[in-house]
This record gives C-alpha cells, structure tokens and sequence, in this order.
C-alpha cells in the first residue's frame, strides 16, 4: 500500500493541478463535484463486487487473481516501452 501510494499520489496531485488550471473558475465546483460523486460510486460499485466475490471464492484466491491481474498489468506495460 505504501509503495502503491508513493507513486499513486503524485498522480493524483497533478491531475488535480491540471484541473485547476484548464477549468474555469465559475465551473469548478460543479466539475469537482461530480468527480468526486463519481468516484465514490465506483469506489461503492467495486465494494460490493468484493463482497460478492468473497462471498463465493476463497482469500488465497482472491489475493492469486488480483496478484495475476497486476502481473499482467505489468507484463503489458513492459512491452509497450
């Protein structure tokens, strides 16, 4: 989680700054808003995924399937440099 947030957050703080930047002023409050009510709902979607998923499939498997899918993730982006 450390090492995800050390390079996540630089991320997110420069989206942020880029938003500030190319928004209009009387349009900020509406844009941010609405990101963060889009967050949250995917953050609430993705909840209750897990919880269905935990439901039917065991930890270690879970924990296997999301290993595999960064592995992948990290396969991909490998190749494309």
């Amino acid at each position: 989680s450390t090492v995800l947030g050390m390079f996540a957050a630089p991320i997110a703080v420069s989206s942020n700054t880029l938003l500030h930047e190319v928004i209009a002023d009387e349009m900020r409050g509406r844009v941010f808003s609405s990101l963060e009510i889009i967050m949250h709902i995917a953050f609430l979607v993705f909840m209750v995924l897990t919880s269905l998923a935990a439901e039917r499939v065991s930890k270690e498997w879970v924990l296997v399937i999301i290993g595999l899918v960064f592995c992948a993730i990290g396969a991909l982006k490998l190749r494309d440099d």
